[in-house]
């Protein structure tokens, strides 16, 4: 298991995350992504997301667990938007 890179901005309302499947930003993403999870846990104070990968004919495993200090809404109000180039945006709503 990895953990992939990420970043993330806040304003009053959402939480933001850029998530790089790879180990740091500034290294090559794996691009054949498959069985992606996006889960909102505790009862809206952690994440969890999950994808695997396969890269030059190995298997990876990427997983991202966050505990939250803030409580945040589940799905459809937090989202998970596929984007080009082994990343995606994570935009989670806050719930107060």
């Amino acid at each position: 298991m990895i953990s992939p890179a990420f970043r993330w901005a806040q304003s009053l309302n959402t939480t933001l995350l850029e998530v790089k499947y790879s180990t740091r930003f500034d290294s090559p993403a794996c691009l054949d992504i498959f069985d992606q999870e996006f889960r909102i846990e505790n009862d809206g104070h952690s994440l969890y997301h999950s994808a695997m990968c396969r890269n030059d004919k190995k298997l990876l495993k990427y997983e991202l667990k966050l505990d939250l200090f803030g409580k945040v809404l589940d799905q459809p109000e937090s989202t998970l938007e596929e984007s080009s180039v082994g990343r995606v945006f994570v935009n989670l709503s806050k719930a107060e």
